[in-house]
């Protein structure tokens, strides 16, 4: 799933709804990598990746163009081999998506917004598992 929120804002986000909710969880920063391991019966891991950002091009001015990168950011969700970790997975996403200060698919291209807001409302209602 892709983001157009910050990436701190997210990786801060994502704690504080884990920490909230009372799961316990291990944060492996790695700087441009996030993962934050959701212990439990049901586990499963949240991986927040900062994306270099994708330098645009319009055609029509030979190729330049001088708006500014979109920084976006790819979030994935892991799951553990437990009985009800997409449905403990699917309430985190839930959880999330209301605690973030935007919808995160807002700031990313049309296309993308479109798919990423499709991906995010999937995992929330429980319907996705990869």
């Amino acid at each position: 799933m892709k983001s157009g929120i910050p990436f701190a804002t997210l990786v801060r986000t994502s704690e504080s709804v884990l920490t909230a909710s009372g799961r316990t969880f291990e944060k492996h920063d790695i700087g441009h990598l996030v993962e934050l391991e959701v212990r439990g019966n049901p586990s499963f891991m949240v991986r927040i990746q900062r994306l270099e950002p994708l330098p645009r091009g319009n055609p029509l001015l030979g190729g330049l163009d001088m708006r500014t990168p979109r920084k976006e950011v790819n979030v994935a969700i892991v799951l553990g081999q437990e009985a009800g970790a997409k449905e403990s997975a699917a309430k985190f996403v839930g959880e999330w998506m209301t605690a973030l200060p935007k919808e995160p698919w807002q700031g990313l291209g049309f296309m993308q917004r479109i798919t990423a807001k499709s991906l995010w409302t999937r995992w929330a209602a429980g319907l996705e598992e990869r």
